[in-house]
């Protein structure tokens, strides 16, 4: 089953190791409510937010979009049956 993209933003930030109180800082979001709803799906990011999500978390905007299963062009996770 493809896993939608709030499910990818957050499990890319908690990959990075990144805590939630430092990457809404780091990304410049106005509070960690917008990361937290980011992650939830009730909130779309935009493309700038979504490109330095990417930035952040080492991974591609593509990945977060949920529009290709690799991280990084030369990382493949394979897709899990739910």
């Amino acid at each position: 089953m493809r896993q939608f993209p709030h499910n990818r933003i957050a499990q890319a930030r908690r990959d990075a190791q990144i805590a939630q109180n430092t990457a809404w800082h780091k990304l410049g979001l106005t509070s960690l409510d917008h990361l937290m709803m980011y992650e939830s799906g009730s909130l779309t990011a935009s493309e700038e937010t979504m490109r330095r999500m990417a930035a952040l978390y080492n991974v591609s905007v593509e990945y977060l979009q949920g529009e290709q299963n690799a991280v990084r062009s030369h990382q493949v996770y394979p897709q899990r049956d739910e």
